[in-house]
């Protein structure tokens, strides 16, 4: 009896002759619906067949060139195979042992392959080959980089490009160590960099830039041509510090290097006189002489004490003097005229020494100015006054009047309302005080009379001060006192004459024999100006905020013979420099004084005082008017 098995899968071992052991397999009768040797029923085929991936070698019996049918065959049908061929049957199981006749006992050799393939279906498919990378060069004129500071070697087919020493390679550009980029404030150094350029150390010589007044140096990396210290250079052309340039400007290194600077206040030469740089041009006097139109009195020893802008909306400066009145009690007469239009005066019987805002002050009397005219106003009290500074403050106008009193009070401070006037005696002078050298006062920012001046001539150079009340001192620093040893006023000698400012951190004082005080804000200091020492006398002082803070000085200095010179100091706050002196007048006469300077500005100054001249020679007012 023969009896056929059928598995899953064969494992054979021989085990002698004649005799086959299955190991490892059991027997089955029927399918087994848990295996799919072909992968048609849900389990994948655990081979893989070429290009129709089935799970065994096709040969005759098969539905087609690599697919079986419905269920693919797990053997290969051999000779015996076929109708009556096996005890069962091909079908959706194929037996186990096709390809063989039946042996009893069991085939002795596996089934063998047909000549319709070549190969079992168990080959793994086909994988290419690697790529094969040439080499990159042979010899080492192939790894020619055409860059001429590198070695260009092939070391076992590779190029290599090392770079030759002493050498940078910069954006593809070989440079030798020292070689600089066209600025030359990068050098290459390949101590620090082969790849980039090194910057130079700042003050190392760079190409020049063909101007004389210019250092060529690296700063930063980069070649600068910054401006030599007290050069300046302008146009293209160097001066040196304090070279002039024209009239009136000059290479100031330390106000700019790249502009000529306008040296406000500095003598220049025009047709007219006592000419000098202010607002970008020179500019000098026209004068003229004024006798006022007295009917029926001997005109003489006429001057002009003191002027004031009265109106600045239209610039109309006054000025306030005298002359001689041989009808009058005491030989003189007062009058106020208006500068640029001398017909326009007013006579009153007492002489006028001072004028500000719009009064005018003299001996015992005032005269008031209206609108329409000038009147006559009534002070309290005998005193004479010498002095006046006024301003709007509101609705009302507030006047400080300074001279002498015999009650103690040479300094009054009166409002004036509508037509009424209320006049307070200031407290804190000591007896005997002259307020003769001038008072300057400010507003505060309320509005209300802020820190004010007055001088104190001539028993004592003494400076008073007052916060903005009624009540005055000599104490330091905003006062200076004569007596007190250590102040600016100490141990002076002369008179002090006038006072002019422009804030309560600038005020001026001058006076005879060179006297010449500033107040800054923190303190008063002795001015000694150059060229002046003591021989000049001051007599006026006019500051402005404009043309650099420019400083305007009246003086006079007299020779042996009666000779005397007239004369302008300027300071230039800005540049801290003085000028002067600036001839005015030579005159054969010591009766001949510049006595009071006002304006708007410097292009708009005015001075008075008098001077003797004409037929007949006598003293007549004098008038400078700035062209």
């Amino acid at each position: 009896m023969v009896i056929t098995t059928r598995v899953l899968s064969r494992i054979v071992v021989s085990v002698g002759l004649g005799a086959l052991v299955v190991v490892g397999q059991a027997a089955c009768t029927s399918p087994n619906p848990g295996f799919d040797d072909d992968g048609g029923g849900g389990q994948r085929d655990t081979r893989v067949d070429g290009p129709g991936r089935d799970g065994r070698v096709d040969g005759p019996g098969d539905d087609g060139p690599g697919v079986d049918g419905p269920r693919r065959d797990s053997r290969v049908d051999g000779p015996g195979d076929g109708p009556g061929g096996d005890v069962t049957r091909d079908g959706p199981r194929a037996d186990a042992d096709a390809g063989s006749p039946d042996v009893p006992g069991g085939d002795m050799t596996g089934d063998t392959v047909p000549p319709g393939d070549s190969t079992a279906d168990t080959q793994p498919p086909d994988v290419l080959p690697p790529d094969v990378v040439p080499p990159q060069c042979t010899q080492d004129i192939d790894c020619d980089d055409m860059i001429s500071c590198t070695t260009d070697r092939c070391i076992q087919g590779s190029c290599t490009h090392q770079l030759i020493s002493n050498s940078c390679l910069i954006s593809g550009v070989c440079y030798g160590q020292g070689d600089t980029d066209p600025g030359g404030c990068q050098v290459c150094d390949p101590n620090t960099s082969t790849t980039a350029w090194t910057t130079r150390p700042d003050g190392t010589g760079c190409p020049l830039d063909g101007i004389a007044c210019t250092d060529d140096i690296c700063q930063s990396g980069k070649c600068e041509h910054p401006i030599r210290t007290n050069y300046c250079l302008v146009g293209n052309a160097c001066y040196f510090t304090g070279q002039a340039v024209g009239a009136c400007s000059e290479c100031n290194a330390s106000v700019s290097q790249t502009a000529l600077t306008f040296v406000a206040g500095k003598p220049c030469a025009s047709l007219s006189i006592a000419s000098m740089c202010i607002d970008n041009g020179c500019h000098g006097f026209g004068e003229k002489t004024f006798e006022p139109s007295a009917v029926g009195v001997t005109v003489g020893g006429t001057t002009i004490a003191s002027a004031a802008v009265i109106t600045p909306a239209n610039n109309q400066v006054w000025g306030a003097g005298a002359f001689n009145d041989t009808s009058s009690t005491d030989g003189r007469a007062g009058f106020v005229v208006r500068l640029d239009n001398t017909s326009d005066q007013s006579l009153t019987k007492y002489e006028l020494r001072d004028i500000h805002y719009r009064l005018a002050v003299g001996g015992g009397s005032a005269l008031i100015y209206e609108g329409n005219g000038w009147n006559t106003l009534a002070l309290p009290g005998a005193s004479t006054r010498l002095r006046v500074w006024g301003t709007s403050v509101g609705n009302a106008d507030v006047f400080l009047l300074g001279g002498t009193a015999a009650s103690g009070f040479p300094m009054l401070r009166c409002t004036r309302s509508g037509s009424a006037t209320a006049c307070t005696g200031a407290s804190g002078f000591a007896n005997g005080t002259n307020i003769r050298g001038g008072i300057f006062g400010t507003l505060a920012s309320s509005g209300a009379v802020g820190p004010s001046w007055a001088a104190n001539a001539p028993s004592g150079e003494d400076i008073y001060y007052s916060g903005g009340s009624n009540a005055w001192s000599t104490n330091g620093p905003q006062g200076c006192d004569d007596g007190t040893a250590g102040s600016a006023c100490s141990n002076s000698a002369g008179d002090l004459l006038d006072m002019h400012g422009t804030s309560a951190s600038n005020v001026w004082v001058v006076g005879s024999g060179g006297l010449v005080f500033r107040y800054n804000g923190s303190g008063w200091t002795r001015i000694n100006v150059p060229a002046a020492g003591t021989a000049y006398s001051f007599t006026a002082v006019y500051a402005s905020d404009k043309n650099d803070g420019l400083v305007t000085l009246a003086a006079y200095r007299d020779y042996g013979g009666g000779t005397r010179t007239i004369a302008l100091f300027n300071y230039n706050t800005k540049l801290d420099r003085w000028f002067g002196p600036i001839a005015v007048r030579t005159l054969t006469s010591v009766n001949n004084e510049l006595r009071d300077l006002a304006g708007v500005d410097h292009l708009h100054l005015w001075g008075v005082g008098h001077v003797v001249s004409g037929i007949p020679s006598r003293q007549r007012a004098w008038i400078l008017q700035m062209q």
